[in-house]
């Protein structure tokens, strides 16, 4: 790669933001209902126990949500080897061959003792709650509630889906033209799309899945509306039935520049990526540097931080450094960087080669978004949920020119782990000695 393609792909892809804006919102909402935090087993739920396996060792609920083996919607799933029924309410409602109906008092048994209406007792898999009564009556009633809370937006003839509107008019308009002036019909349902300007109370958003988050996952509270294809690379592993992401994740990037970078190279990381940092370097023998106690930066050098961090790293920066980083988080210090002379080593999220570097990395992002939003609403078919939508993707495989090969399958969250290294070397500057230009990295 010549030095003048590199900066143009450098350029490119680490203005582009790696796709995305510097915005890092809360969402902010009140506090999940019980009945809520029990059928999602949020994390810090305690105030129920649940007894779990032959000993019936007691332990909280918050790790044996209802939606972890009978999925988001409560259609029944799998765990592990195990089958796990629907608990729809429309479905608990009816007697079936092998039961009775329910009745709040019989569902209320079957979570306290593992025994159904008809006498039946369910294999000790399945948890027992130690629920009162109240407790008993707002599970029962959530489950009436949730079916509407997986449709919500969904209506004969149309399906709405959002985009957060901060992250630029270009992503939605090369997502329309990806799917075509007349939008798209499937299984008897258009899809429209509406912009999100200020989607802070996400729980709130009139939408079907929200698109092209700036809200970074670690930010978002809110369980129960999708969240398709975020700006920002994810940190942690989320619940696959409530993020779809589309390229490598943080730590996986992280990783990519570890095996990148020289073993003698030090890492400079904030608190924000340190503990990911850690398990990665574990092995290895490097040292960790906090950004605030910087004060020279030549040599090799990993950055992994926020924008405060790279905004040190950019002060500090010269001909004698050689800075590894995420290009989505180098994006804001870039033109800083590239001009102090300074060699950058950055990871490529979007995989793009030499043949498809001239088309923006957000196009293709866009365009690739469009292809794996109608294979999943089709795969999720006409009795559409978020959390058919969400299971539809463990069915998809995409290979494209212009983009990773996604399998959700292997990567249940990202889809794939995959990015490239790019070097950008330093830019020429005017030799004050003789008006000659060279590379600020010359001897």
């Amino acid at each position: 790669m010549t030095l003048g393609s590199a900066r143009r792909a450098g350029a490119a892809l680490v203005l582009a933001g790696a796709l995305s804006p510097a915005v890092v919102a809360g969402s902010e909402r009140e506090a999940p209902s019980l009945a809520e935090a029990l059928y999602l087993g949020l994390p810090g739920e305690s105030r129920v126990a649940a007894l779990v396996g032959a000993a019936s060792a007691s332990v909280p609920a918050s790790g044996f949500g209802c939606r972890n083996c009978h999925g988001r919607d409560g259609r029944g799933g799998r765990e592990g080897a195990l089958s796990a029924p629907s608990i729809e309410r429309a479905v608990l409602d009816r007697a079936s061959a092998r039961r009775p109906a329910y009745t709040e008092a019989a569902f209320g048994e079957l979570l306290r003792t593992g025994r159904d209406p008809g006498g039946r007792l369910l294999d000790s898999s399945m948890p027992r709650y130690v629920l009162d009564p109240a407790a008993v009556h707002a599970l029962w009633s959530y489950l009436d509630i949730r079916a509407g809370i997986e449709r919500r937006r969904v209506s004969a003839d149309a399906v709405v889906l959002a985009f957060d509107g901060r992250a630029g008019a270009d992503l939605p308009a090369a997502m329309a033209r990806a799917l075509g002036a007349d939008g798209l019909i499937l299984h008897g349902r258009r899809l429209r799309f509406v912009s999100i300007d200020e989607p802070e109370r996400l729980d709130a958003i009139e939408a079907f899945a929200l698109l092209f988050a700036t809200v970074r996952v670690t930010e978002f509270r809110d369980r129960n509306i999708p969240l398709l294809f975020p700006l920002t690379p994810l940190q942690s592993r989320p619940r696959p039935d409530e993020v779809r992401g589309m390229f490598a994740s943080r730590s996986d990037q992280a990783d990519a520049l570890l095996k990148a970078a020289p073993a003698t190279a030090r890492v400079v990381v904030d608190r924000s990526g340190r503990s990911m940092i850690s398990d990665l370097i574990a092995s290895e023998g490097r040292s960790l540097v906090d950004p605030s106690s910087l004060t020279e930066l030549d040599g090799d050098v990993i950055v992994i931080g926020d924008r405060e961090t790279w905004d040190q790293v950019a002060r500090l920066a010269g001909p004698g450094s050689r800075i590894f980083g995420l290009g989505s988080e180098m994006a804001g210090a870039f033109e800083r960087l590239a001009s102090s002379g300074a060699h950058l080593v950055l990871t490529d999220a979007t995989m793009a080669s030499d043949a498809s570097a001239e088309s923006p990395a957000r196009d293709r992002f866009a365009r690739t978004a469009a292809a794996l939003i109608v294979e999943a609403v089709s795969l999720a078919g006409r009795d559409l949920t978020r959390g058919g939508l969400m299971r539809a993707f463990d069915r998809i495989r995409l290979s494209r020119r212009d983009w990773p090969p996604i399998d959700y399958a292997r990567h249940p969250a990202t889809g794939t782990r995959e990015s490239v290294i790019r070097h950008i070397p330093s830019r020429p500057a005017p030799d004050r000695r003789d008006g000659r230009t060279m590379s600020r990295n010359e001897p």
